[in-house]
């Protein structure tokens, strides 16, 4: 049986000729995005989102090496047939996925990447830390901003409306102590 298989490989023509030939554009220096590039922050900003490991990473090279390219129109999803589908290369929309727990991208049962929250989530915490922001005075709602922007604080760890005064003010120093350290 092992002879066939070497048999059977050197009977292909393309494969011999190739052999003992090296790379021919040897790359000089790696890869690097334009710092300045809008459109990349943009493609990194981007979440991954319902994607097994293999797919997770698949994606990640893209957005790496510029290779992804974003949806300019909603995507229609295999499942449910509609329009719901924000994500390059995804064929599957998110509620579709998480209802049948399959991966977005390839649609298998694997185990899924955790890591990023639906828009959904993310919408309504934003929605909630712009009303926080609006009812802290000045200074504190720039500091707050400032913090923001910088990433020192997680948008999902940030506390809600109903929250008091003095506990929002305990949230802020905590975060300014793990600064300190």
């Amino acid at each position: 049986a092992e002879y066939m298989g070497t048999l059977l490989g050197t009977m292909s023509g393309h494969r011999n000729k190739a052999k003992g030939r090296s790379q021919a554009h040897q790359n000089t220096f790696a890869f690097r995005h334009n710092k300045n590039s809008k459109l990349t922050a943009k493609i990194l900003a981007m979440p991954n989102r319902g994607l097994c490991g293999p797919c997770h990473e698949q994606i990640e090279w893209r957005k790496r090496y510029r290779k992804y390219k974003p949806l300019t129109t909603k995507g229609r999803c295999t499942k449910c047939r509609e329009k719901t589908i924000c994500f390059a290369y995804h064929t599957i929309c998110d509620p579709c996925a998480s209802k049948l727990h399959v991966c977005a991208k390839c649609g298998e049962k694997r185990e899924i990447v955790k890591g990023a929250t639906t828009s959904e989530e993310e919408h309504l915490q934003l929605q909630r830390v712009e009303a926080l922001l609006a009812s802290l005075p000045e200074r504190k709602r720039r500091s707050l901003q400032r913090m923001l922007d910088r990433g020192d604080i997680d948008l999902m760890r940030m506390p809600t409306l109903d929250t008091s005064a003095a506990d929002l003010e305990a949230f802020l120093d905590d975060d300014d102590d793990e600064d300190d350290d």
